[in-house]
């Protein structure tokens, strides 16, 4: 309306705008039209209106359409965005990126606790018993009203609490039985996530996948041994050279952790995974189909890994699944599951603490060359770690694309577009 206004007041004779080539084609043009047939009369009048516009005038007019097909396609889009479902998961803030620890060791009840209090604004401490602190961390399904006879909606909307762990003071998620070990615990008696606290982000995301999926786990923490302990081995080795990294140190006593609970417990099998793994999305299917077909004997299997030659190592038995092989050298232990007797076998031969630079995951490995580890693998790898950017450069057979990421499922189920909560 405003652009025709301007249009309408500053009008201008036409012909004033015209240059002379342009008046002479014009000319040209209507001693062409008088020798055309009638029957091209429609045709004839529209080429001279259009002839007739100035140059000006047509520039505008382009303008004015393509600002109208914009803000057409506009108005589509958010007609589309406010349309699609968006989660609405309140205890997840904008402040998780924020409250990562300078430190992923870091052990300090205090710390800890003003990390995890920063979850999202519907946690709430309160006691159980009178006696531990636990944190609520509600989820609300996204798609808005609910129906409270399914077990998902059930499953999602159940207040997650976070107790402290075993003898520390570092609080970690505690998730619900949701069945059997069969489907639960993907064929284990028990699953163990191991989280590195400077990554809270990666426990949110892990603690939602597994409601998601119905899996139960409990979460270990990445943590440092007691320094009287650390001072203590250091002077035993007596050593300045091959001596291992604290780096190192951390992760081995994090998982002869595990090693030494999974005995203590007296579970018959277990399943470690990293907060950062990924996984198929009908893992549960697939671990059923696995443990139907592996050997009895097995002591190690590795349904996640970074072997390079797993797909050539040939399979246990005639009958067995395609994908499940004799392993060869799977590495890297983001997923792997250890039988009653592979865990015996590892607490004989793996000492609490490392006596050099060597990671735990080559000792493992180093086990299975002397022959005192029966180890199996699946080819492709049905779990991942993630992000995979920070695994593509090496290009393993680990970091290939799973067929159906349950991390991308998740990120669509919540609806990564939703608008912004104020």
């Amino acid at each position: 309306m405003f652009l025709h206004g301007r249009m309408k007041s500053n009008a201008v004779d036409p012909a004033l705008l015209l240059t002379n080539k342009e008046k002479d084609d014009m000319e040209a043009g209507r001693l062409h039209t008088t020798t055309m047939s009638d029957s091209y009369g429609g045709i004839r009048n529209s080429v001279g209106i259009v002839l007739f516009i100035p140059r000006m005038y047509r520039v505008c007019c382009i303008s004015l359409v393509i600002c109208l097909v914009i803000a057409g396609m506009c108005c589509l889009i958010q007609s589309s965005d406010t349309a699609s479902p968006s989660a609405a998961i309140t205890s997840v803030a904008n402040t998780a990126a924020s409250t990562a620890m300078t430190s992923p060791y870091i052990n300090d009840r205090d710390d800890n606790k003003q990390t995890l209090d920063k979850i999202g604004d519907t946690e709430r401490l309160h006691h159980i018993d009178g006696h531990h602190p636990v944190s609520s961390v509600s989820y609300v399904h996204p798609h808005g009203k609910l129906n409270q006879s399914s077990d998902e909606n059930r499953m999602l909307t159940s207040r997650i609490q976070l107790r402290p762990y075993k003898d520390t003071g570092i609080r970690l998620p505690v998730l619900p039985n949701y069945g059997s070990p069969e489907t639960a615990r993907l064929g284990c008696d028990h699953i163990y996530v191991i989280h590195n606290l400077g990554h809270p982000d990666r426990l949110l995301r892990m603690v939602k996948l597994l409601q998601l999926l119905r899996i139960s786990a409990e979460f270990v923490p990445v943590m440092q041994p007691p320094e009287s302990l650390l001072r203590a081995h250091m002077a035993a080795l007596n050593r300045t050279s091959n001596i291992p990294s604290l780096e190192n140190i951390i992760e081995w006593h994090t998982r002869h952790r595990i090693f030494r609970d999974m005995a203590e417990q007296g579970y018959r099998s277990a399943m470690v995974l990293d907060d950062s793994v990924d996984m198929e999305l009908n893992i549960k299917t697939i671990m059923r189909a696995i443990h139907r077909h592996i050997p009895t004997d097995w002591d190690m299997l590795f349904p996640g890994h970074c072997g390079a030659f797993e797909g050539t190592q040939p399979r246990p038995s005639p009958d067995a699944l395609p994908s499940l092989r004799l392993a060869n050298m799977p590495i890297c232990l983001h997923a792997h599951a250890i039988s009653r007797q592979g865990l015996m076998r590892l607490l004989h031969s793996l000492p609490p603490l490392p006596t050099s630079n060597e990671i735990i995951g080559m000792a493992i490995m180093r086990l299975k060359e002397k022959g005192l580890l029966k180890m199996y693998s699946v080819d492709t790898p049905v779990f991942a770690p993630r992000p995979a950017a920070e695994h593509e450069a090496t290009g393993l057979a680990g970091n290939k694309k799973l067929d159906i990421s349950a991390v991308d499922h998740l990120a669509l189920w919540q609806g990564q577009n939703k608008q912004k909560q104020h």
